[in-house]
């Protein structure tokens, strides 16, 4: 009885770690499921959003719109990460706010455009 028991699950455990990665139910096109704040207007692009016809979702003031990762030594830039399931509101832009430097990486926040700059 036990021996069937971890026979049906190590199955079943093979099979899942074999679905393809385009079966699975997170995808990179995975729709988010809770929305920040709301809001009319819009600038950038979000791909995913625009492409189901939805609202675009707006980047909560805590949560990063992009991020850059650089090398540790050097601080050179290796590559430039967007956040595909949030975008900033008209009246923000995406800015570095922050250095995380455990991970290597600028962390950029969606801030306030000053109208006198």
């Amino acid at each position: 009885m036990r021996q069937s028991i971890l026979l049906i699950l190590a199955v079943c455990a093979f099979a899942a770690a074999n679905v393809p990665k385009d079966r699975l139910q997170v995808t990179d096109t995975a729709q988010p499921t809770t929305q920040t704040t709301e809001a009319t207007e819009t600038t950038g692009t979000a791909e995913m959003t625009q492409a189901s016809g939805n609202k675009p979702i707006i980047c909560a003031p805590t949560t990063p719109c992009a991020w850059t990762v650089y090398s540790p030594v050097s601080k050179m830039i290796q590559t430039n990460m967007t956040n595909r399931f949030c975008i900033c509101s008209a009246d923000t832009t995406c800015a570095i706010t922050e250095d995380d430097t455990e991970v290597h990486a600028y962390i950029h926040r969606c801030t306030r455009i000053d109208p006198d700059s």
